[in-house]
């Protein structure tokens, strides 16, 4: 199969905050390391030893937060392509192969007066694929993620697990019809050229008149994840 997102679905125009944010990472990568000037050649190596490795730390941590965000955006970017063009036709290269085969999903049908239904797959990469696809078809929607910083976010766990949330508008042929927010749990595949894939996704699909685009700052998702 074709290499996913993360090496191809990268769009320049969507990412001049992300070249601001290097930008800083850079910058502070500079302050970390003059702040190791000026020790003594007298002075314990072990305090240099743990100054520098303490530095060390902080940029990569710096440099870790803005890859994940980024790639947050490109596989956000990737996936709700694929989804959306997968609505009116099965000739696209949506399928299980992007999911672990014991993945989870979980779709929440609301409206303003609260939760109207939802469905549920589990432990099946097939049902997974088939399900959230299966109800974007049956009402006809379509996904339009909101790419700027308040509308995406990604963050990386200690064991290399990567969350990302994001948030945005629904669509019915030209009518924005409500909101959506999805959080999905990303975990390499060594045995699939080490690409990510999705191990477990919620979404909420939230019918009603739209004033302003979506942001985190009030997603219900981004509380239960600490994202």
């Amino acid at each position: 199969p074709p290499p996913l997102f993360f090496f191809h679905a990268y769009s320049p125009t969507l990412h001049s905050s992300t070249s601001r944010g290097l930008g800083d990472v850079y910058k502070r990568q500079a302050e970390l390391v003059s702040s190791l000037d000026g020790i003594s050649l007298d002075q314990d190596m072990f305090e240099l030893r743990a100054r520098r490795k303490k530095a060390a730390a902080r940029i990569n941590s710096l440099i870790s937060s803005q890859q994940c965000q980024e790639m947050a955006i490109n596989f956000a970017c990737w996936y709700f392509q694929l989804l959306n063009s997968s609505v009116d036709t099965d000739q696209t290269d949506w399928g299980p192969s992007h999911f672990w085969p014991d993945s989870s999903a979980k779709v929440s049908l609301m409206s303003g007066a609260g939760e109207q239904a939802s469905m549920e797959a589990h432990h099946s990469a097939s049902e997974v694929c088939d399900m959230l696809v299966q109800v974007m078809r049956r009402h006809r929607l379509t996904c339009n993620p909101n790419l700027c910083e308040e509308g995406i976010r990604g963050r990386l766990e200690a064991h290399g697990l990567v969350l990302v949330l994001v948030c945005g508008t629904l669509h019915t042929s030209s009518n924005v019809c409500g909101v959506f927010e999805q959080v999905f749990w990303l975990v390499r595949d060594p045995g699939a050229q080490n690409n990510w894939k999705i191990k477990n996704t919620e979404a909420r699909l939230v019918a009603g008149e739209v004033q302003q685009q979506p942001k985190l700052t009030s997603s219900s998702l981004a509380m239960f994840d600490g994202l």
